[in-house]
């Protein structure tokens, strides 16, 4: 419950700073970027997850800086993220063909630090919108709150930078449906910026 709304008043605040007015930034940094981003990983059997789900997906996301998100020395930055994920259970429920496709928007805040020159790392959190093909064991319904964190490291590649980190994606209908005891899922993530 804690993370649903944390994660909520984070996502309300980017949200609104990324509607909203800010001042124009001169610098090619500062710009908004695109990124693409492939990832993979399985669920994590935490706060009543029972199915064990492995998969991956793909998401592309708009990032850009955000003056009034500045934490200490560290500018914030607004992502809009779209992602597909294909996930495959385990087979301990005994269904024939457990095979979820699903889209999701998430928004996020994320900080960034560089460490020396374009090497840095990365951390960040938000909250978003999961329609799966399927129910699942631990998602009673097809329409779930997506809660994340994450972090990881970025680097240059070429004229531009590669990111590689690790996402928590906490699935769920919040209680709307079903006992719905959740779905945590553990992402290994690499992505470029473009």
């Amino acid at each position: 419950m804690r993370m649903h709304l944390i994660s909520s008043l984070l996502a309300v605040g980017c949200l609104r700073f990324a509607v909203g007015e800010g001042r124009p930034l001169a610098d090619e940094e500062h710009q908004a970027h695109w990124f693409a981003w492939a990832f993979a990983g399985k669920s994590w059997f935490v706060l009543g997850s029972e199915d064990s789900r492995s998969g991956w997906g793909l998401a592309i996301q708009r990032v850009k800086e955000e003056s009034r998100l500045r934490f200490r020395k560290s500018p914030g930055q607004v992502v809009l993220e779209g992602y597909y994920l294909h996930t495959r259970g385990g087979g301990k429920f005994g269904r024939p063909r457990d095979i979820t496709d699903a889209l999701g928007f998430l928004v996020m805040g994320r900080y960034e630090s560089r460490q020396h020159g374009n090497f840095g790392t990365f951390l960040e959190g938000g909250i978003g919108l999961q329609v799966a093909s399927q129910e699942t064991i631990d998602l009673p319904s097809q329409i779930n709150s997506t809660p994340t964190v994450g972090g990881g490291i970025f680097f240059p590649v070429g004229h531009t930078r590669g990111y590689a980190g690790i996402r928590l994606l906490h699935i769920s209908n919040g209680g709307t449906k079903g006992n719905n005891p959740g779905q945590n899922q553990l992402h290994l993530m690499a992505g470029v910026r473009f």
